[in-house]
């Protein structure tokens, strides 16, 4: 790749001084020895900023609004909990304001609270870019979450790993990756994974949730490009947990809603006992205003003996009269109860489904437009979801106010309509790592892969961005390459991430990467190049990287 083209570097801005009057944050290790003692120290509204390394601590917030930052990343910064108690605690009324961010939170066993990694009571604090793993429930009469256990909460949970937790056991098992209680308001979790979670053992009731679990009252919460994968059910002596996503709602007149949009509840699988293994995808019991939009249910099993009735591979919906379940351009497939498609079953209403993939499914389900037919999905044994070429799914969804992106932040929508299910379908597909591009032509995205037009005078907005902000310290490059229709670019096939030749410029360089919120670079198109199309294509260069080397986005083309 030529690099001939102009160059721009953000880096410079880290020279600037500091805001009058805001307060200077409080290192550890260099000046606190621990992260504890900086908090002690700490007031409304300081930051506490952790230079890389392992501290073995148990950390209480203290019911401050302080952020608690690492200075470089979950990667290379972790607080060990020793096995000696919850590794984070939010015990205190802790708001919004209290922030955690970018560590790696392990080896925490739930003692004084349930939770293992962490544990919100009556706080609604905001934990971004951390990874939860390795942590325990405490075992009592009912078992603590091994991941997160928080009740009366309204916690932001953002780009964060929660994965490989046990759920403590206990009567009732704990779940293996987070427990939510919440109240008047409920939790928003948005670009979070819950993977590889086991529910704890129930010894005389059931098994815990191997992925979510959920009592909500009166609340509305969201879950927004979630990935709850390969969790499993904890055994029970009254039957096994739910191996995925688990949300119950009181017999009661509160009427709780809980979204799911652009999520993936795939390979999860029920625990085992009892008179019955319980559902391997997701159950919604009781008194719940489920919705469904863009989402993927697939490959889901329950647990064994035969299970009870209302166990379902799936989705299981309904069990009282204000109950409902609206599901949108979804795909429910390959669930299996007892080793047989499973995929749906509404228990006592009538789900509602509009342009919907889904296969076996038991009680009353109305709407127009659904399909019952294989998907293709790239790989569903290996967990796999991506839509292949020839996808039934394809450009047949129906019509999403306010849905820009798929669950990895590819831009929708590719092609005539929108693809059912959390993934739109790419040719141009990138290496699926944690950056995106998008193409605006007039304030209007870019619609397909085919190029989009921008005659001259026109006002192309190109922007780039980390959606997990996993990517924001390496080093960005914005390529350009102009071609003649209709024979696009072509990369080298060594590396199919690559969708421009050698031919192509470097646009923009930037040295101190992309974060969360990205950069907009706006182009108006000047007269005389009708024609002619251009590609653009971001890359990040970075070790961690799937290829070791480079992440890349999807390319888009317009047309001048």
């Amino acid at each position: 790749m030529q690099t001939h083209a102009r160059g721009w570097s953000l880096w410079f801005v880290a020279a600037f001084p500091a805001v009058a009057g805001a307060q200077a944050p409080l290192v550890v290790p260099t000046v606190f020895p621990t992260i504890q003692s900086a908090i002690v120290a700490a007031t409304n509204g300081a930051t506490v900023l952790v230079l890389p390394g392992t501290y073995v601590e148990n950390v209480d917030f203290l019911g401050k609004a302080i952020t608690v930052r690492s200075a470089n990343g979950a990667a290379v910064t972790t607080i060990d909990g020793n096995q000696a108690g919850t590794v984070v605690s939010f015990v205190a009324s802790e708001p919004p304001t209290a922030v955690l961010e970018g560590f790696r939170l392990t080896n925490g066993r739930g003692v004084t609270h349930p939770g293992g990694g962490i544990q919100c009571d009556g706080a609604s604090p905001t934990i971004r870019s951390c990874s939860i793993t390795g942590n325990v429930g405490r075992a009592a009469t009912a078992g603590g979450a091994g991941g997160i256990h928080a009740t009366g909460s309204a916690l932001r949970l953002a780009d964060c790993d929660v994965f490989g937790n046990t759920g403590g056991a206990g009567g009732t098992g704990g779940a293996g990756g987070a427990y939510l209680a919440p109240s008047a308001t409920g939790p928003l979790l948005e670009r979070c994974r819950f993977d590889n979670n086991v529910g704890g053992i129930g010894t005389s009731g059931r098994g815990g949730c191997g992925g979510i679990e959920m009592l909500t009252l009166a609340s509305t919460t969201t879950f927004t490009r979630c990935e709850i994968t390969s969790n499993q059910g904890g055994n029970g002596a009254t039957g096994g947990g739910t191996g995925g996503f688990d949300v119950y709602g009181p017999i009661a007149f509160f009427l709780p809603s809980v979204t799911l949009t652009n999520c993936i509840v795939v390979g999860n699988t029920g625990g085992n006992g009892g008179v019955g293994g319980d559902g391997g995808g997701t159950a919604s019991r009781g008194i719940v205003l489920f919705n469904a939009f863009s989402t993927t249910i697939a490959g889901n099993a329950t647990g064994t003996p035969t299970p009870v009735a209302q166990a379902t591979g799936g989705l299981t919906v309904g069990g009282w009269q204000l109950s409902s379940a609206t599901l949108r351009n979804c795909i429910l497939w390959g669930n299996t109860r007892n080793g047989l498609p499973s995929d749906l079953y509404s228990n006592g209403i009538a789900a509602s489904a509009a342009t919907c993939d889904i296969g076996a499914s038991m009680g009353t389900v109305f709407g127009t437009g659904n399909l019952s037919i294989d998907p293709l999905f790239v790989g569903l044994a290996t967990g796999d979801v991506h839509l292949t070429a020839s996808s039934p799914c394809r450009h047949t969804g129906g019509a999403f106010a306010g849905l820009l992106f798929d669950f990895e932040g590819d831009p929708r929508v590719v092609g005539p309509a929108i693809d059912i299910g959390a993934d739109e379908y790419e040719v141009l597909a990138g290496s699926r790592e944690d950056v995106a591009l998008s193409v605006a032509v007039n304030g209007a995205f870019a619609a397909a892969v085919s190029p989009s037009p921008a005659p001259a005078a026109s006002v192309v907005d190109v922007r780039v961005w980390s959606p997990g902000g996993s990517l924001a310290a390496g080093f960005t490059l914005l390529g350009l390459e102009g071609w003649l229709q209709p024979v696009p670019p072509v990369g080298p096939p060594a590396l199919p991430e690559l969708h421009m030749s050698a031919g192509a410029s470097v646009l923009l360089t930037f040295g101190s990467g992309v974060g969360a919120s990205g950069f907009t670079l706006p182009v108006t198109i000047p007269p005389g190049l009708a024609g002619i199309a251009a590609r653009v294509q971001a890359f990040v260069l970075t070790p961690s990287a799937k290829n070791g080397a480079f992440a890349a986005t999807a390319a888009r083309d317009v047309v001048f």
